[in-house]
């Protein structure tokens, strides 16, 4: 399901680059490719997977990952700040989904998806200093200033956990 999804985003995106005229048919890959992640992602299947496989595991980071890159990307080429807002929150929200899963953090998928979590980790920053650049732009200075505060709690938990790994390692 999640290779499938991972193809018709692409698929996506490249109607999108297309230009004029080819609107429809990029909405209509999105419209397919997140049916795709929300079956792979379903909570029933993402509960039976960290306990069961950490391989499906591995894969819903995966795919977390995939979405949250593309929304990302989907943004950047949105037209108006409420657009790239909204997408740029959307990959947000994907970037930190798995951090939330305490079975994927506890390492229940394995030591693959360790890195895994770090990606995901780095889009989330990323994604935080592009929100706080679109909110400054927008003059939302509030909620500028909150989404500071959230990107330098995520840089001090990617620097706890990068120490904790070195403290493992040594």
């Amino acid at each position: 399901m999640r290779r499938q999804g991972s193809l018709y985003l692409a698929a996506a995106l490249c109607e999108e680059i297309e230009g004029a005229g080819h609107e429809r048919a990029a909405a209509s890959r999105l419209t397919l490719a997140l049916r795709h992640y929300g079956r792979a992602l379903a909570p029933a299947l993402l509960a039976q997977a960290a306990d069961a496989s950490p391989a499906m595991a591995r894969c819903a980071c995966e795919a977390r990952l995939e979405l949250a890159r593309f929304y990302l990307t989907w943004g950047e080429r949105a037209s108006g700040v409420g657009a790239r807002i909204k997408h740029v929150e959307a990959a947000l929200g994907h970037a930190r989904a798995p951090r939330l899963d305490l079975a994927l953090e506890a390492g229940g998928g394995g030591a693959g998806v360790a890195d895994l979590l770090e990606a995901l980790a780095e889009a989330e920053a990323e994604t935080l200093r592009e929100l706080v650049r679109l909110h400054g732009a927008a003059g939302n200075a509030a909620r500028a200033a909150a989404l500071k505060e959230e990107y330098r709690e995520a840089l001090a938990r990617r620097l706890r956990s990068s120490r904790e790994t070195e403290g493992k390692g040594a």
